[in-house]
């Protein structure tokens, strides 16, 4: 069933009023939205526009796309943070063994070789654990936009089938018809 009726209160407009606002007759809008009748393609792209909806969530043959872009969108920033904790850990952790390398250094000249090395390892460790959250954050870009391309082609393939389908389920008689509702 279309979501027709869903979008209309959803923007809190009466029936007459959404009628008469767009050039429908009130039976036809009646009967689109009690599943009476079919809604025809071009109609429908007129009221998917008129809603900010693709036409395959109008008629209910999809989710809306921005609640599925928002739900990939949260998980992300979830995951993200959670990587970001972990990176903070990590690097606090980090911190506090170059400050210790760093004292023994001063105050033991036997285990400076030692102390020098395990301070370069662990400046290195740091230096690529900041590269890979960056890393992390650049992948998170460019999947949430291939992410949205991918909905948005799907989202057109499914218009494009319905319209297809819609044009050969329809017969010269029953446009005739739904043109006089």
């Amino acid at each position: 069933m279309n979501r027709l009726k869903e979008l209309r209160k959803r923007d809190k407009i009466t029936q007459v009023a959404f009628a008469k606002d767009n050039g429908i007759p009130l039976r036809t809008l009646q009967s689109w939205e009690n599943g009476e009748s079919q809604i025809k393609p071009e109609k429908a792209q007129q009221l998917a526009d008129i809603f900010g909806v693709s036409v395959g969530y109008l008629l209910g043959h999809e989710e809306n796309t921005s609640e599925q872009l928002n739900n990939l969108i949260t998980d992300l920033e979830e995951k993200l943070t959670q990587y970001r904790e972990q990176y903070d850990v990590m690097k606090e952790i980090l911190s506090e063994r170059l400050q210790y390398l760093d004292q023994v250094l001063h105050e033991d000249e036997i285990h400076r070789g030692k102390a020098i090395t395990t301070l370069h390892t662990i400046k290195a460790l740091v230096d690529s654990s900041e590269e890979m959250f960056e890393l992390i954050l650049s992948i998170k870009e460019n999947h949430f936009k291939s992410e949205k391309l991918r909905l948005i082609i799907e989202t057109i393939n499914q218009t494009n089938e319905l319209i297809e389908k819609n044009k050969n389920n329809e017969s010269p008689q029953k446009l005739n018809s739904s043109d006089k509702q």
